[in-house]
């Protein structure tokens, strides 16, 4: 792809170091996220819904990896399909 790309693109873009972006993790994440309620996270770790808000405080990027978790156990683990799984 890079090869192409120099064909396009000014060397200094083609091979420039990878960046990260900013992502607003508060605007798509629940103030209180209820799939952590008792799932599988909770059953995981052994913590409540409240015991894992207390934990992951006001941590956006924790609350999310904590989302993405429960989402990944329901469906891999617990065999939820994806459609029902419902972040709320």
């Amino acid at each position: 792809m890079k090869k192409v790309a120099s064909h396009h693109l000014p060397e200094k873009i083609v091979y420039r170091t990878k960046a990260g972006f900013p992502v607003p993790w508060q605007d798509y994440l629940p103030m209180v996220p209820r799939i952590l309620d008792n799932d599988f996270v909770a059953e995981w770790t052994g913590l409540s819904g409240k015991e894992l808000e207390q934990w992951y405080g006001g941590d956006d990027r924790l609350k999310f990896r904590l989302i993405a978790i429960e989402v990944w156990g329901r469906i891999f683990v617990f065999g939820e399909k994806p459609d029902e799984v419902k972040v709320i």
